[in-house]
């Protein structure tokens, strides 16, 4: 692989996206340099670059890995593809491990957990931070209970310690690593705490391994950031459940109803501040037709580089101005 060739390698990301970060992982396992486009669509619902939209657009999520200008979509195909487009060699001073062990057999047994993993486990664990009150809690039971199931498998399996398969990472070990980082995020929302070693003690000595290995502290977000957001993404949830518009948002709409025969002019619209300390404010005004309903238009913040984790509150004041 040459450096010219690594730089047609373009990951496009998002932050907290777990799936996401066991590629980031796989490619640091491969030492393979790339660029990533982190999307920001987790805290602006609907907010997806064009690259994304045009690189998948039957799923329209990440990750994907565009490789020479073809994009390979979905966690686990990325992986299976990283793996077989830079497969292990030892030669000279380019060393990359596998990511399969070498047995058809265990490779099967690999692809089972990776799948069971990626789709049983973080499809469930996911929904702590999606669903609110008892949603959340069975949420929470089921993750637990899938927790202390993988202890229990995990402790059958004569490959090795600490890894799955040993002292070397593979594809299962990538697809669930970023539980390093969500467990924070979890137990945060739930306000509870998974089985510790006593309970676990496989998944636990595999946990620690996990966050300790440097090509996966590389690729996971920092817990308390992923806490804060999801925290600031349940409290919109919550805001949506009761029908709070304005609050908890970035955008802002309001309504009045005019006094006939009176010219207004819309007042200033003054955002308040985020935890980050960004801040905005926006003055739009109209001359508006007496005797008319209005609202005033939308208003689309910029969008911060690290997401706004704290409410948002807004006021406008329609102010009477004199007619000519």
């Amino acid at each position: 692989m040459t450096a010219d060739q690594d730089e047609q390698i373009i990951l496009l990301s998002l932050i907290p996206s777990p799936f996401a970060m066991s590629v980031k992982m796989a490619l640091a396992e491969k030492g393979v340099k790339y660029q990533v486009f982190e999307e920001d669509a987790a805290i602006f619902p609907g907010v997806k670059t064009d690259l994304l939209l045009r690189s998948n657009p039957v799923h329209e999520q990440v990750p994907v890995l565009i490789h020479r200008g073809l994009p390979v979509a979905e966690s686990l195909v990325i992986l299976e593809y990283i793996e077989e487009t830079w497969p292990a060699s030892s030669d000279g001073l380019l060393k990359r491990t596998a990511l399969l062990p070498e047995s058809p057999y265990e490779r099967s047994i690999a692809r089972f957990w990776a799948d069971f993993c990626n789709k049983k486990f973080w499809e469930t664990s996911l929904l702590i931070m999606k669903k609110l009150d008892n949603e959340q809690i069975q949420a929470w039971n089921d993750t637990a209970q899938l927790y202390i199931t993988l202890d229990r498998e995990m402790t059958k399996l004569p490959y090795g310690k600490p890894f799955l398969f040993g002292e070397h990472l593979t594809i299962p070990d990538l697809v669930l690593a970023p539980l390093a980082s969500w467990i924070t995020v979890y137990e945060g929302l739930a306000n509870r705490k998974f089985p510790d070693a006593k309970e676990c003690p496989r998944l636990s000595e595999w946990l620690d391994a996990i966050s300790k290995h440097p090509n996966v502290k590389c690729a996971i977000a920092d817990p308390k950031m992923m806490l804060d957001n999801a925290i600031y993404f349940q409290q919109r949830l919550r805001d949506k459940a009761i029908g709070v518009g304005a609050k908890h948002t970035n955008q802002t709409e309001s309504s009045c109803t005019l006094v006939p025969g009176t010219t207004y002019e819309t007042g200033k619209l003054v955002e308040s501040k985020f935890a980050n300390e960004h801040t905005n404010q926006t003055e739009c005004s109209c001359t508006l037709v007496p005797g008319t309903t209005y609202e005033t238009g939308k208003l689309d913040d910029s969008k911060f580089a690290n997401a706004p984790t704290n409410e948002t509150e807004s006021s406008c004041t329609i102010i009477p101005t004199t007619s000519n």
